[in-house]
């Protein structure tokens, strides 16, 4: 931006004193001492989804500021930083102006503030370093059927989107405490994450899916994000057989004909099988069922693949 000259600032102006006086007389007329704004912009860390809080400050290019007339509101300049952060208005008469910045995506946007321009051809130097969007991450581990939070070690991963994983002072795995939770050891900049159990907790079966979560500027100072996981079961297979009459045979004997009855080995159709739980059963410190609680009764069916109970929790039951 150009300086003003004397020249500019100063015109001569020439006129006559009178019709009968032709001799020039001069006035000299000057236009009001000015100033300038110039910005540097930086940003605390690289915009970086993915990233930890941790990093070194950078410039940030394409920021927009908004200069105004304090006394009046009128808009006088708009600036944009260029690649290396820097921005410089145009000259501007002395008086006091409020510079407003425009919202930076990912980044805290600087407050307003005045700026009083009272020396003539003086440039305002203002570096402004925007703190980086970043927010702490709870993971917490849940029973997918009751959401009751399970208070057991598992362990976890972060990943980015592309599942490029997110170091934590050199760990990718991490565990969650006795009590179901873990605090990331740092925050996490805004971007879109994946967390993704590595292994479970005993007595639960491992989560296939990753939890997808989103860290933006409006995002709550603390973001719970839940791994639930269904408890592991089985099933009790039943086979309950005996003698069944199939036919007669007949022979010739001395005496005449004998008939002897035959009998097979089938299984048993209707039979009434109740399943009685052996011990407390207990899964992810929840009480499903107390000892001598009956759990499941069925019918057997003749075929055996028919023959078995619901799915059970994991622990010791009585087949009666």
């Amino acid at each position: 931006v150009a300086v003003p000259s004397n020249a500019e600032r100063q015109k001569l102006v020439y006129f006559k004193k009178s019709d009968t006086d032709a001799t020039p007389a001069s006035v000299t007329i000057s236009t009001p001492a000015m100033g300038r704004i110039s910005i540097l912009k930086k940003g605390s860390q690289e915009n970086t989804p993915g990233t930890v809080t941790e990093g070194q400050e950078v410039t940030l290019p394409r920021v927009v500021f908004k200069i105004r007339d304090k006394s009046t509101g009128t808009l006088v300049d708009t600036l944009t930083t260029g690649a290396d952060g820097k921005a410089t208005s145009k000259w501007l008469e002395c008086k006091t102006y409020t510079v407003t910045e425009e919202t930076v995506s990912g980044y805290t946007p600087a407050e307003p503030f005045d700026v009083t321009i009272s020396e003539n051809l003086k440039t305002y130097s203002y570096e402004l370093t925007n703190e980086i969007v970043s927010r702490r991450i709870r993971v917490v581990k849940k029973d997918a059927e009751s959401g009751v939070r399970i208070p057991l070690a598992i362990q976890f991963k972060v990943t980015d989107v592309h599942n490029n994983p997110v170091i934590f002072d050199g760990k990718e795995i991490l565990t969650t405490n006795a009590d179901g939770y873990c605090d990331l050891p740092k925050a996490l900049v805004v971007g879109d994450y994946l967390l993704q159990e590595v292994e479970s907790a005993q007595g639960y079966l491992l989560s296939k899916y990753p939890v997808p979560f989103t860290i933006n500027a409006k995002s709550p100072e603390t973001i719970e994000v839940a791994i639930s996981d269904y408890p592991a079961k089985g099933m009790i297979k039943v086979n309950k057989t005996g003698l069944m009459f199939t036919g007669v045979e007949k022979h010739e004997s001395g005496y005449g004909e004998i008939y002897t009855p035959l009998f097979e080995e089938k299984t048993l159709e209707g039979v009434t099988i109740k399943v009685t739980a052996a011990e407390d059963i207990i899964v992810g410190g929840q009480l499903k069922h107390k000892a001598g609680d009956v759990v499941d009764t069925f019918k057997t069916y003749e075929t055996e693949s028919k023959n078995h109970s619901k799915e059970l929790y994991l622990g010791k039951y009585i087949v009666t």
